[in-house]
């Protein structure tokens, strides 16, 4: 029995005219199912053996970097300092607005009265 996946008369050919790059990438990089192992070499062999030495320093080892912690977790601790206070100075603007137009109902009602003791 043949296998249903194989057959080629139920598939429709779907290939646009831009796929053939794309098939051309794939048949390169296989080989009748087999996937072929890149020979490119890692990325980190093309960096000089300086650099890779110290990219794999460990954090004690690299100068200053205790300082650029402390500032950094400064730098979040004002972050976070400066979010809170504009949450609390947008809450405070909005019982701001609140109070205005309490004391403008306020006003308008004592206008009222006022009115309504001359008469």
């Amino acid at each position: 029995m043949e296998d249903p996946r194989r057959d080629d008369s139920n598939m429709e050919d779907t290939r646009k005219s831009g796929d053939n790059d794309d098939d051309l990438l794939l048949s390169q990089a296989m080989d009748n199912e087999n996937w072929i192992t890149p020979t490119q070499p890692d990325k980190a062999s093309f960096l000089s053996d300086t650099l890779r030495r110290g990219l794999l320093k460990q954090f004690d080892e690299i100068p200053f970097a205790g300082d650029v912690y402390m500032l950094t977790q400064e730098i979040n601790k004002l972050r976070k300092h400066l979010g809170d206070s504009l949450g609390e100075n947008q809450m405070l603007m909005y019982k701001v607005k609140n109070l205005n137009r309490e004391n403008a109902l306020l006003q308008d009602n004592l206008i009222q009265l006022h009115q309504t003791f001359e008469q």
